[in-house]
């Protein structure tokens, strides 16, 4: 499926095959953005990111950089995906086992390729996602290009501050970081009374002990538990054979539509109860299956709006129940079978009644008062 349709688009680009696409044709009114903007960012990226990572304390040698351009060069198979199903096959596993065997004892060195590669990759994806909406959206290349590197300056900005704000909220406030007395006295109070832990800069770094100082030899090694892990390699290789085959052997089957890579990434992005996939799965099953099947004009004409819709919906919803959940307005959510009390499911019935109750609290929005509760005499509040 995917290395017909990388060849296809490579001789689409170089023997212009795709002239007759109507968003081509209504996007041949407006001056393209040159290669020439595009290669002097790119040696610059090559240069700064070079001599940063050979910077003292990155300690990423010369070679590893080299690693990991050549692992950029080979995921296209992943890009022709993401750009088909819109799903993205994350490389942070390879690139941390390449660099943890070649690193071994070395985090930083470990990290940083991590962060050359497969971080790196996934925002060259988003930039291309962005690119792909403006182009159905008929916004002009040049100003899409301009709007980019404007919004990555911000988002490098907005990074950097985001980091230093949880190295002081991980610091106590009266011994901060900053060399700038002016700004924690300003963000150390308020980060800590803050809620908010980091827990993907805590994950991040927890990866970076399992492969850099533990390292992979360790920690999936043949006498570790975790060893059978590596076979799934071997499996990973062979199964997407078998629906290549039954295609082969029968052409007219449904076979061609089996995307193995699809079907093994979902668990990975389900993990614990996520609500958040539940919605976007019957979504999906009802608007490009049932409509797509039914009423494909209607379905060939919104489809793609309606996703773009979907994704702003959810980033807007995302930033209302931050509010709601933030110390300025600490509205309780309520406790039900995807946000339960007891994560491990462990808890006997007594104790997730009192701490729904605890967690609710007498009245919305009021301290809870064990004294108060009949059903709760004697519960712990602090348990």
């Amino acid at each position: 499926m995917v290395w017909p349709e990388l060849w296809f688009r490579f001789r689409a680009k170089l023997e212009d095959l795709d002239q007759e696409d109507i968003h081509n044709t209504l996007m041949d009114i407006y001056p393209v953005v040159p290669e020439a903007w595009y290669c002097p960012f790119y040696l610059d990226w090559c240069l700064d990111y070079f001599c940063v990572s050979n910077e003292h304390s990155f300690n990423l040698p010369w070679f590893g950089f080299c690693w990991q351009l050549l692992l950029l060069g080979v995921d296209r198979a992943i890009r022709i995906i993401q750009a088909i199903s819109g799903q993205l096959i994350e490389l942070k596993a390879v690139s941390e086992l390449i660099s943890g065997y070649i690193f071994q004892g070395d985090i930083m060195a470990v990290m940083t390729f991590k962060t050359l590669s497969s971080v790196a990759m996934s925002q060259g994806l988003v930039l291309v996602s962005d690119m792909k909406l403006g182009h159905y959206l008929k916004i002009p290349p040049r100003s899409l290009f301009i709007t980019q590197f404007i919004g990555s300056v911000l988002g490098a900005v907005v990074s950097t501050l985001v980091s230093y704000l949880y190295a002081e909220r991980m610091y106590k406030p009266s011994d901060p970081l900053s060399k700038n007395d002016a700004l924690s006295t300003l963000i150390s109070p308020a980060m800590a009374e803050s809620s908010w832990t980091g827990v993907q800069y805590r994950t991040f770094l927890s990866e970076g002990i399992i492969f850099g100082s533990i390292g992979p030899q360790k920690f999936f090694g043949p006498e570790s538990d975790y060893s059978k892990i590596l076979y799934g390699f071997a499996v990973g290789f062979c199964l997407p054979f078998i629906p290549w085959i039954m295609h082969k052997l029968r052409p007219v089957s449904a076979w061609h539509l089996v995307n193995v890579p699809l079907f093994f990434v979902f668990p990975a992005q389900v993990g614990g109860l996520r609500s958040d996939l539940i919605t976007p799965f019957f979504a999906a099953l009802g608007i490009n299956y049932v409509i797509r099947s039914y009423r494909y004009i209607w379905w060939k004409k919104y489809a793609f709006v309606m996703s773009a819709a979907f994704d702003s919906g959810v980033a807007i919803t995302l930033l209302l129940v931050f509010f709601l959940n933030s110390d300025l307005v600490n509205l309780p959510f309520p406790t039900y079978m995807l946000n339960r009390s007891d994560i491990e499911g462990c808890a006997p019935d007594y104790y997730l009644t009192c701490m729904a109750h605890k967690k609710m609290g007498n009245s919305l929005g009021k301290t809870y008062n064990v004294t108060e509760d009949s059903m709760c005499v004697g519960f712990q509040t602090g348990v």
